[in-house]
């Protein structure tokens, strides 16, 4: 496949690569795809390499990589990546979000990751992560307009930083989170919040919500929310089709 640099301006549209959902609608891999890894387990294939801009940061590129296993019997559910990083040779990674595929039409954004240096600038969020997600939605998007389908997005978040930046992005508490969201945003008082240090990669983790008795403190006992958001297809999208 040869490799796709799209240089835009912020103000101008973003087009995500048709064949990007392609890979969305018909679940399997391209053939011509560049692979980037592969072991035993896992091949992971470059869909697309675009030029995107961050305020604030500059230009920087933007890597869509779809990750599916090589075995028979899966250990891992197949995920479609979205990072950004540096356009310099070792490519510094700023973020990335991986949305794992569920059942049809369902995908859990499992993997969110800003790099601590770029999470906040004027003592404020950066909205990198933001930016990101509002480049992902645009394949889910056009997912559900080719499906005519709804396509909805979960996140399963234990971090206060995590929950309000889901609401920021239009996410809505499942019916079984809707009373423990409204206690942790309405009596924060009852709640306590520590940073997390992840035993695997080494990586502080913020604003852990845990109940106030909670003695074990670790990612697995504090308090978890579940939250969604469904994209429907859009109006004109079915004349399209036709």
């Amino acid at each position: 496949m040869t490799e796709q640099f799209e240089k835009f301006k912020p103000e101008d549209i973003f087009m995500m690569p048709k064949h990007v959902t392609d890979v969305l609608v018909n679940g399997i891999t391209l053939p011509d795809a560049e692979v980037v890894y592969q072991d035993d387990d896992i091949v992971v294939q470059r869909l697309a390499r675009l030029s995107d801009y961050i305020r604030g940061v500059g230009n920087v590129n933007l890597n869509i990589d779809f990750r599916c296993s090589t075995q028979e019997y899966p250990t891992e559910l197949e995920t479609l990546e979205f990072r950004y990083d540096l356009p310099s040779e070792d490519g510094e990674p700023i973020a990335d979000l991986g949305f794992y595929m569920m059942n049809e039409g369902e995908y859990d954004l499992g993997h969110r990751y800003v790099s601590p240096e770029y999470r906040y600038s004027g003592g404020k969020a950066s909205g990198i992560g933001s930016q990101l997600f509002a480049r992902a939605e645009l394949a889910f998007q056009e997912l559900a307009n080719r499906t005519q389908e709804s396509v909805v997005i979960y996140i399963d978040l234990a971090q206060l930083s995590v929950l309000n930046w889901a609401l920021k992005n239009g996410f809505e508490p499942e019916e079984e989170s809707t009373e423990l969201m409204k206690q942790i945003l309405e009596h924060p008082e009852d709640f306590d919040l520590e940073d997390i240090v992840d035993k695997v990669d080494g990586v502080t983790k913020e604003q852990f919500i845990f109940r106030k008795d909670t003695r074990k403190r670790d990612r697995h006992t504090a308090e978890r929310v579940l939250l969604s958001k469904t994209i429907q297809p859009e109006e004109n999208s079915q004349a399209l089709l036709e």
